[in-house]
């Protein structure tokens, strides 16, 4: 098992996409370590990072919570699962959501296809 992580995120420098990478931490479920480091293709930034929510590349508002992909793979795996779920059912913990975004399942796909359109 790879004990890496690759999160898509906005570069601190130009503000464009870069990626963040860390080592998986936890015991009872892995998750990223915040503190990583941060490279981006279009303006050549390179150092270490400590990597919080704000700097999710992929996010989406729905009445004040926030949905968050760590990929275009993940996004695209998310609009997926809200295109094709008719309700919360049993799922693991990685597809488990608030109540909130079920029930705006139409606006989440819609924003889900803008920013995959825009990208």
């Amino acid at each position: 098992m790879d004990n890496k992580v690759v999160i898509e995120i906005i570069c601190p420098k130009c503000s464009k996409k870069a990626l963040f990478q860390s080592m998986l931490i936890g015991s009872y479920k892995l998750y990223p370590d915040k503190n990583g480091k941060v490279s981006c293709t279009n303006c050549g930034f390179n150092s270490t990072h400590i990597f919080s929510g704000k700097d999710y590349f992929y996010k989406i508002e729905i009445d004040n919570r926030i949905l968050y992909a760590q990929t275009r793979e993940k996004l695209i795996s998310l609009r997926d699962y809200f295109k094709n779920s008719s309700q919360k059912g049993n799922i693991g913990p990685d597809m488990d959501f608030p109540k909130v975004f079920y029930t705006h399942k139409g606006e989440i796909i819609k924003k889900i296809d803008a920013i995959l359109e825009s990208h």
